[in-house]
């Protein structure tokens, strides 16, 4: 199923025909135009694997040279414009990495565990 396909059946309220996940426009007032969590996450993985593209405007010069007869070189020169679809930068790639596993909480600061330690007393007779 393409991904067009997918969004616009998780958008319906009700149960997604496409994932089979739940999904209600009643969740925090959220409607059409704010876009869900499922979707961030979708287009950040897409940049991070660069699948995703963009519209860019390239300008391309062309140069010819023609001698004639006399010798004389003319060089002519034009430009044209195009519309070229790219892939993200490599930096655009590491930023969508880098906001995915922070929302994963792979680069968490804090170490979380426990040590147990026995208890041991001493001098308990001096105490009493």
């Amino acid at each position: 199923m393409e991904n067009n396909e997918k969004l616009s059946a998780c958008t319906d309220a009700g149960e997604c025909r496409a994932c089979g996940e739940e999904n209600s426009s009643d969740k925090g007032g959220a409607d059409e135009t704010v876009a869900s969590e499922r979707e961030i996450l979708e287009r950040l993985s897409r940049i991070l694997r660069r699948e995703e593209t963009e519209d860019s405007v390239v300008k391309l010069r062309e140069e010819t040279r023609t001698t004639e007869e006399d010798g004389k070189t003319f060089v002519d020169r034009s430009e044209r414009v195009e519309i070229v679809k790219v892939r993200p930068k490599l930096s655009d790639a590491l930023r969508a990495g880098e906001l995915l596993g922070k929302h994963y909480g792979m680069f968490g600061e804090k170490l979380e565990g426990s040590i147990a330690l026995p208890l041991i007393i001493c001098g308990e007779d001096e105490l009493k």
